[in-house]
């Protein structure tokens, strides 16, 4: 008779194939099942790319497919007549360039709308956006670069969030209303070496508008042809500290004063502030002060190393606030002929101390430009390198501080000058 063995007493281990259990099943796979499964998961969780027009018919609906952040959203050269509408995280670009691939909309809505919450971001390059109500409006978190804005009736771009950065774009020929070229009504936004010219708003800034509360930087623009009310290049009407350097602002005009520059505080109590540091302001006109105007001003405003040149008989800078707060004026070069300078009730400060008011003698560049400086202009090593600390550029992107023949100090206007 066979003896029996109590389990209490003895165990014996027979082997088995390996399992394992899935949470989401509860049942029992194989490590081979298991591997493939994360390796599905892993392909199918990497960004895709959706194409237009192979693999969806507009570009709107390869946006609607979009399913994860990161996605990139790639079209291909043709004209796409849509109205667009961002509201997820995502790359949107193009295989050409804003030359061949162009997004038509209506007059009535924006070409593109972009809308995302606080942990959203999205990038948008390589295309020329045009004949909408406005060109593009944007909101926080948005990197838009490399593309044209043409040809909108209510403005080119408009920025109501924050974290917004618009670069090395081509904004032309929008507005007809109170919109600018580039307008800024959220708190941060860096707008930076984009062409904006052509532009025409029947309110203030035809150019740029800084809106109440915006503390935007904007550096090494080409503002040029404009038009509008006040501030034909930029208006600013913010109290916030805006910062504004290193952009070439000329030929643009002004049905009022401030052919160039508006500067102005929201009101009595909220006056305007920041720094306005190395631009070159020169043949802008206004029927009132041609290059800039400056009103509601505080003493915290900065206005340095700026070349302010007006036409023949024309007014260079004026000010007007009713109480002394005057900003600070340093190493400025305000001149004009046959008309005072400056005028109103900081044209002591604006001519006097380390200001000048001399002709630039301005020359062409080796790119045909003409607002650099000649090798005797008075401004060459003639600014503040304090006032100039956060600007390691110029205008053309070079280095800045040369030495050009009078020690290690930075030039006034936007443009150093470089000895052969």
């Amino acid at each position: 008779m066979k003896r029996l063995i109590r389990p209490s007493l003895r165990l014996q281990f027979v082997p088995r194939k390996r399992e394992t259990i899935m949470p989401s099943t509860k049942m029992p796979i194989s490590i081979e099942a298991l591997a493939a499964f994360l390796l599905l998961s892993h392909f199918s969780c990497e960004a895709a790319t959706l194409r237009v027009p192979s693999d969806y018919p507009t570009i709107q609906d390869a946006i609607h497919a979009a399913a994860r952040s990161g996605d990139t959203v790639l079209v291909s050269p043709g004209t796409y007549v849509e109205v667009l509408q961002l509201n997820k995280s995502l790359t949107l670009t193009s295989t050409k360039g804003a030359t061949e691939t162009a997004v038509v909309g209506d007059t009535n809505s924006p070409v593109l709308w972009i809308s995302l919450r606080a942990n959203e971001s999205a990038t948008i390059s390589g295309f020329k956006f045009t004949r909408g109500l406005v060109g593009v409006i944007t909101s926080n978190r948005v990197t838009f670069e490399d593309n044209i804005v043409a040809e909108n009736g209510g403005g080119g771009v408009s920025i109501n969030g924050d974290d917004v950065t618009v670069r090395h774009n081509m904004i032309t020929s929008s507005g007809g209303h109170n919109e600018a070229g580039v307008m800024v009504s959220g708190e941060r936004a860096l707008i930076e070496d984009n062409l904006i010219e052509g532009n025409v708003s029947n309110g203030c800034g035809g150019g740029i508008s800084l809106l109440t509360g915006s503390s935007a930087v904007v550096l090494r623009n080409r503002i040029d042809r404009n038009h509008a009310e006040t501030g034909g290049g930029i208006c600013s009407r913010s109290q916030g500290a805006v910062y504004v350097g290193d952009n070439l602002i000329y030929d643009n005009d002004a049905t009022y004063s401030g052919g160039g520059i508006f500067i102005t505080g929201a009101d009595s109590k909220d006056k305007s502030d920041g720094q306005w540091i190395n631009n070159t302001v020169s043949d802008n006109t206004a029927v009132i002060v041609s290059q800039v105007y400056v009103t509601k001003f505080n003493h915290r405003a900065v206005i340095a190393n700026n070349v302010l040149s007006a036409a023949d008989g024309s007014i260079a800078l004026a000010c007007d606030d009713d109480d002394a707060s005057v900003p600070f004026f340093d190493n400025n070069d305000i001149f004009t002929t046959g008309s005072t300078a400056a005028t109103g009730s900081c044209a002591a400060a604006a001519l006097g101390g380390t200001n000048l008011s001399a002709p630039p003698d301005f020359q062409d560049g080796a790119n045909g430009h003409p607002y650099h400086l000649a090798p005797d202009s008075p401004l060459v090593d003639a600014g503040s390198n304090e006032a100039a600390r956060r600007l390691n550029r110029d205008f053309g992107k070079r280095p800045r501080i040369i030495d050009g023949g009078h020690g290690l100090v930075v030039d006034i206007g936007a443009m150093e000058y470089r000895p052969e």
